[in-house]
């Protein structure tokens, strides 16, 4: 009699600690997968989604020991019920009404020479009706080779600044802390070529066989994507740079 008492003080007692094991895996849950909602990468989402469900199976599965497959099918059925309304909400809410995007792109260094690295700044305003939360943003220039110049030449160095650029912004957007910028305020980098020019890069840059492209991308709390933004600078006529002369520009580049 003693032990079918002891025993029964086990079952309730192991039946308890699942019961909590499995209420601690659902707040786990739930706290994984608000993250994965709010996540600034797919990598980061996807990870903690795979976080949310491996917490809701163990979850489930603690349910069906305790109390077998009635209960636990109507937990499941609750928390899909839920999760939807969540879903249906976010879906339809109001969408951000900060937008972030280059206002500023100017040279620092007065000519192109040889051995002389060069410097712009670039810049990037909230061009938005609110402010824009949790701000993170990439800018980087680079020479690349073009080529002969015909349609393919541009289109294949099109496509490596744009692997080089993208793949570099991925890493430090990841680890960057995000910063608030008001409407009508921006955030700004000088950038600055890690070499000077030889002079026969300088050559090839004055002849359009060497182009300079500058990347920006940038993204922050509600945004539907990020902002992106790739450019090349047209063949300039002069080996002097003068920010005012409209004769230069900026062309986009790949999609």
């Amino acid at each position: 009699m003693v032990k079918k008492a002891q025993h029964e003080r086990d079952r309730q007692k192991s039946k308890g600690q699942r019961h909590s094991a499995a209420f601690f895996l659902l707040g786990i849950s739930v706290a994984f997968g608000n993250w994965a909602y709010s996540a600034r990468s797919f990598r980061d989402s996807l990870m903690f989604m795979l976080v949310t469900a491996a917490c809701l199976i163990g979850a489930i599965n603690l349910w069906l020991e305790t109390f077998g497959k009635k209960v636990a099918l109507a937990v499941l059925v609750l928390l899909f019920t839920v999760g939807g309304i969540i879903w249906a909400t976010n879906q339809f809410r109001p969408t951000a009404k900060a937008f972030m995007q280059v206002s500023d792109t100017k040279f620092v260094t007065p000519e192109y020479a040889v051995g002389v690295p060069l410097q712009i700044n670039v810049a990037i305003s909230n061009k938005g009706t609110e402010r824009a939360e949790d701000v993170v943003r990439y800018f980087q220039m680079a020479l690349i080779q073009v080529g002969g110049g015909s349609e393919s030449d541009t289109t294949a160095a099109d496509e490596r600044a744009l692997t080089l650029f993208r793949s570099n912004a991925e890493k430090e957007l990841t680890n960057q802390r995000g910063v608030p910028v008001d409407v009508g305020t921006g955030v700004w980098n000088t950038l600055t070529m890690p070499r000077g020019m030889s002079e026969q890069e300088l050559n090839e840059f004055m002849q359009g066989r060497q182009r300079l492209y500058v990347y920006v991308q940038a993204r922050w709390r509600g945004a539907s994507q990020d902002y992106e933004l790739c450019r090349w600078l047209q063949t300039p006529q002069s080996t002097k740079i003068n920010n005012d002369d409209l004769k230069w520009y900026f062309h986009p580049c790949g999609h």
